[in-house]
C-alpha cells in the first residue's frame, strides 16, 4: 500500500516506529499496510499530523483502494456471456 511504498520505506521508518510515534498499535499499522484494515478518520488525522499532509489525503487514498478492490472482486465474479 501507499503508506509503506511511499512513506515508510523511503523515510526508513519501521511499522513499529510509526505506531509508536502515532500512539497506536503496530498491528493496526501492519493491517493498514497489508490492506486488511481501513484508514479511519482518527488514523487519517494521526497520519496527516505525522507526515504533514491532510486527513483528506489519507481518506481519499482509502476510498480509491476500496474502489480498486471492489472492481477487482466484481471482475473476478463476472460470468462470461454465452452466445
Amino acid at each position: 500500500m501507499l503508506l509503506e511504498r511511499c512513506y515508510l520505506i523511503p523515510l526508513h521508518i519501521s511499522q513499529a516506529e510509526l505506531a509508536r510515534q502515532l500512539g497506536i498499535s503496530r498491528r493496526r499499522i501492519n493491517e493498514i499496510v497489508n490492506g486488511q484494515r481501513a484508514i479511519s478518520a482518527d488514523t487519517a488525522l494521526k497520519l496527516s499530523a505525522f507526515f504533514q499532509t491532510t486527513p483528506m489525503f489519507w481518506l481519499e487514498k482509502q476510498q480509491l483502494w476500496e474502489l480498486h478492490e471492489a472492481g477487482r472482486k466484481d471482475r473476478a465474479s463476472a460470468q462470461p456471456l454465452e452466445l
